[in-house]
């Protein structure tokens, strides 16, 4: 780990100005379909951090944590030493300029910044995933996540910004149409894609004259309702589930979920006694907003 301060050197010198720290950490709270895990730089100051993906996975035995390097492979090595030689540099002159910064998004911000034909959309993308993990929103990044695995087995985003336009949009949609991604499947991907175009005009990376949804509109379309008959819910309610059964809980929440007119499974798992008012359970859906009041008869 080094310590880059307020100074030309990369050093390590104490101040009572700003410290920051860059670290090579693996980051072992999730793996790929390989079972190895994502080497990041990890950006420390004041207790709060971000993180660039370096694009390198890793198994564990495979990183020495406390010399911070790669054991198995030598080249590899080499590289991420350079990087992290070259961050250091920034982040040094960053620190001269701007002695008083406090975010360390802000720092990462500084260090990718890059032209815009020189940011992929690939690296963006997955360093958004990377600041919603640290920021606990699991839930989003993992959509996020699925959607950049999805739309790469048919697009590769390893491009800048600029050379994705509405003409790429359009073929990424005919393959996916063809592979069989239904039209709300397709939005799903698609949205997460937009909020990433999105995001990169945010932080001036794309240009709206470049933006391909401006002539592009996200279909969608009805789900057709799965409906049970009367025999089939009948069936289900008379399950003889002993309380050991490894369903019965998962057997109860969808009797719940019926007889509650088909409450969401989050608002419902967030119930708790302050719901219960009198003869009626209170609460508030938690997309809408809307207020329900359901009579527990």
């Amino acid at each position: 780990m080094y310590n880059c301060l307020y100074t030309f050197s990369i050093t390590r010198v104490i101040t009572l100005k700003v410290m920051a720290t860059l670290t090579l950490v693996l980051e072992t709270r999730r793996a790929n379909k390989e079972g190895k895990f994502p080497l990041l730089f990890r950006i420390g100051l004041k207790r709060k951090y971000a993180y660039i993906n370096t694009g390198i996975h890793l198994y564990p035995f495979e990183f020495n944590a406390k010399r911070s390097i790669i054991t198995s492979d030598n080249k590899l090595n080499t590289t991420i030493k350079q990087q992290e030689v070259k961050y250091l540099k920034k982040l040094n002159l960053l620190l001269g300029d701007f002695p008083h910064i406090t975010d360390p998004l802000e720092i990462k911000s500084k260090l990718l910044e890059k032209g815009a034909d020189e940011v992929t959309i690939k690296e963006f993308w997955e360093d958004h995933i990377e600041t919603l993990y640290d920021a606990g929103r699991n839930g989003g990044a993992k959509v996020y996540q699925a959607s950049l695995s999805a739309l790469s087995r048919h697009f590769d985003f390893n491009i800048s910004f600029r050379k994705f336009t509405y003409r790429e949009l359009i073929q990424l949609e005919n393959k996916l149409f063809k592979s069989g991604v239904s039209v709300n499947g397709i939005g799903v991907y698609f949205r997460a894609l937009r909020a990433i175009l999105n995001k990169a005009i945010n932080t001036d990376i794309l240009s709206v004259d470049c933006y391909p949804f401006r002539k592009y509109k996200i279909k969608k379309e009805k789900t057709t309702p799965r409906v049970l008959t009367m025999e089939e819910l009948k069936r289900y309610f008379q399950l003889d589930l002993p309380a050991d059964h490894p369903d019965y809980i998962h057997w109860n929440l969808g009797k719940l979920i019926f007889m509650m007119r088909g409450i969401n499974i989050t608002d419902l798992l967030q119930l708790n006694h302050k719901s219960l008012k009198r003869d009626h359970i209170i609460y508030t859906r938690s997309k809408t907003g809307k207020l329900y009041s359901i009579a527990i008869t």
